[in-house]
C-alpha cells in the first residue's frame, strides 16, 4: 500500500504506512531505504540522510542508499557530508562506475574540477563505453580551458556514438574556445 500510494505521489500518506512496518523491524533495511527516499521526497533531507545511514551500516547491498545520501547532505546544504557520502559510495565498490561517476558529478558541482576530471578520467579509461563519462571528462576539460583536450576526449566519445547531441555540443564549443583563443593570441 505504501507503494502505491508513494507512486502516486501522496508520500506524506505513504510515510506513517512503512513507519509501522519499521517499529516491528527497525533494522529492516528495505523499509529503512523506503523511509529514507519518502523523506527525501517530502521535503525532510536530514531525516532521509539519518535513514539512508541506516541502509549503509545495516543492508547487505548498501549501494542501495546511493546516491540519495549525498544527494540528501547536499539538500541540507552541507558540501563536506555531501562529498564524503558520495565517496563513501563509491569506495563501496570501487569497480562500479555509477557510484564513482556519481561522486566525480558532485565534485564537479563543488567546483572541484581537477579531482573530478580525475574521477572521470579513471571512469572513462576502465570503461570507454559509458559516454556520459566521456562527455563529463570534456565538459571539466572544457572548463579548465583545456580546449583542446576537451575536442580529443568528446571526438573519442563521437567515435563510439557519432550522433550523442552531449558529445556534439562539448566538442563544438571545445573548438570555438581555441579559435578565439588564438584569436586573442594573433591580436596580442
Amino acid at each position: 500500500r505504501a507503494k502505491d500510494l508513494s507512486a502516486r505521489g501522496r508520500d506524506a500518506e505513504a510515510l506513517p504506512l512503512v513507519r509501522a512496518l519499521l517499529a516491528a523491524t527497525p533494522d529492516e533495511p528495505v523499509l529503512l531505504l523506503e523511509e529514507a527516499k519518502l523523506l527525501y521526497a517530502s521535503g525532510d533531507p536530514a531525516g532521509a540522510a539519518g535513514s539512508a545511514e541506516r541502509v549503509l551500516l545495516k543492508s547487505p547491498h548498501p549501494t542501495e542508499a546511493c546516491p540519495l545520501l549525498g544527494n540528501a547532505y547536499h539538500r541540507m546544504g552541507d558540501p563536506g557530508r555531501a562529498l564524503a557520502a558520495h565517496r563513501r559510495c563509491a569506495e563501496l565498490d570501487p569497480r562500479d562506475p555509477v557510484m564513482a561517476f556519481h561522486y566525480a558529478n558532485a565534485l564537479e558541482g563543488y567546483g572541484r574540477l581537477t579531482e573530478a576530471g580525475t574521477v572521470y578520467a579513471s571512469i572513462w579509461n576502465s570503461s570507454p563505453g559509458l559516454a556520459g563519462a566521456g562527455i563529463s571528462l570534456a565538459r571539466v576539460l572544457l572548463h579548465q580551458r583545456r580546449d583542446l583536450e576537451a575536442a580529443r576526449v568528446a571526438g573519442m566519445v563521437l567515435k563510439r556514438e557519432p550522433e550523442l547531441p552531449g558529445a556534439l555540443v562539448i566538442e563544438g564549443q571545445a573548438f570555438a574556445a581555441s579559435l578565439l583563443q588564438q584569436g586573442i593570441t594573433r591580436i596580442t
